[in-house]
């Protein structure tokens, strides 16, 4: 009697061990965000005029490998509706950090299906935040080497802050800022388009500078920038400043002054710019 209650309480305690050890039921799986949400997401789309006007809406749906630290890592399109569209809508997604997928508080590498939806019904032609904007640009004798300044005045009645994404030239080299008062740590993201900084305004005065490294092998002197903002323009100005006053613009610019240092600055006015579209500054000089 004795030996089978033993045999029956070292069974119970085994059947005790084994579902203690037992291993519990995976937990459901948390599906990626965006980080700043699906409306952050958004500010990265834009719906070219010349599509709106072509009557084109739809659905492009993308689907996006997020890594375990919430970056995307591949994309495909699941369902395509206009070849500009579908690159915009990819190229947003690519730029975009997620907050990664996971289950039982373990970050997972996932797929994920992201429908953008381009409807006119919905859309409005942003206005731009700044009240001034211009880009001066600094060759140096060689023309070999470049250095770009972005400056403005924000309006004083945004929402601080304000994201921004800028397009870099594919040989820039150092991004940074002029404002003692913010930190300036953007991130870089690749896309079809090329290297993105996306960085956060948090004062009115807006100001980003980069330079190019050391081009060679160019057979014209010049400066080339395709230039892409996510935010609407208003009219602007793009100057060349440069120390030596026997230039001949290919282009005749719409005004010419002297600096207090003695260089000479041509300035070309340019026309308001809409959301992320494309612009290619391409100013030639012959010597």
């Amino acid at each position: 009697m004795l030996r089978r209650i033993s045999t029956v309480v070292l069974m119970l305690l085994l059947v005790g061990c084994a579902w203690f050890r037992a291993e519990k039921p995976p937990g459901e799986i948390l599906k990626p965000t965006p980080m700043g949400g699906y409306e952050q997401l958004s500010t990265r789309i834009y719906y070219p005029r010349t599509i709106r006007e072509q009557g084109v809406e739809g659905t492009v749906t993308i689907k996006a490998y997020i890594s375990l630290d919430g970056r995307v890592e591949k994309t495909r399109i699941s369902q395509t509706l206009h070849p500009e569209l579908d690159r915009i809508a990819e190229n947003a997604v690519k730029r975009t950090l997620f907050n990664p997928a996971s289950r039982d508080g373990e970050p997972l590498k996932v797929w994920i299906a992201i429908p953008i939806v381009f409807t006119m019904e919905n859309w409005k032609d942003k206005s731009s935040p700044f009240r001034s904007f211009e880009i001066k640009v600094y060759p140096d004798d060689a023309y070999a080497q470049y250095q770009v300044s972005l400056t403005g005045k924000l309006k004083a009645d945004l929402n601080y802050p304000v994201r921004f994404e800028l397009l870099l030239p594919y040989n820039a080299e150092r991004v940074w800022n002029e404002n003692k008062t913010e930190q300036f740590t953007p991130e870089r993201v690749e896309d079809e388009n090329g290297e993105w900084i996306i960085f956060q305004a948090t004062e009115p005065d807006f100001s980003v500078i980069f330079n190019y490294k050391p081009i060679t092998g160019v057979g014209e002197k010049q400066f080339h920038y395709q230039f892409m903002l996510n935010h609407a323009l208003p009219d602007w100005r793009l100057s060349m400043v440069y120390d030596s006053g026997r230039l001949n613009f290919r282009d005749e610019p719409d005004r010419v002054s002297e600096e207090a240092d003695g260089s000479h600055r041509y300035t070309y006015d340019m026309e308001p710019l809409a959301a992320y579209e494309s612009r290619f500054l391409n100013v030639a000089i012959q010597e």
